[in-house]
């Protein structure tokens, strides 16, 4: 294990997060709950209700997740 000094980048944390959900065993009903509800409306808005009071633009954060997610699946 390495010691508690040892940085990691943000994006070397974040492709670990990715990575680690990549082997979940359910992957497919990981990404279709990732996935549900975050459609684009007729403004290119994310209409998720999560996005309410702070919009997002569709693709928002969480459809790109798991966009990530799946094409690091298909990589490995």
């Amino acid at each position: 294990m390495p010691p508690a000094a040892v940085e990691h980048t943000a994006d070397e944390e974040f492709r670990s997060f990715v990575d680690e959900l990549a082997r979940h065993p359910d992957l497919e009903g990981l990404l279709l709950r990732l996935r549900r509800g975050h459609d684009p409306d007729r403004h290119g808005w994310c209409d998720h209700s999560s996005h309410a009071y702070s919009w997002e633009r569709y693709p928002c954060s969480c459809v790109r997740l798991a966009d990530l997610v799946e094409q690091r699946r298909k990589a490995t």
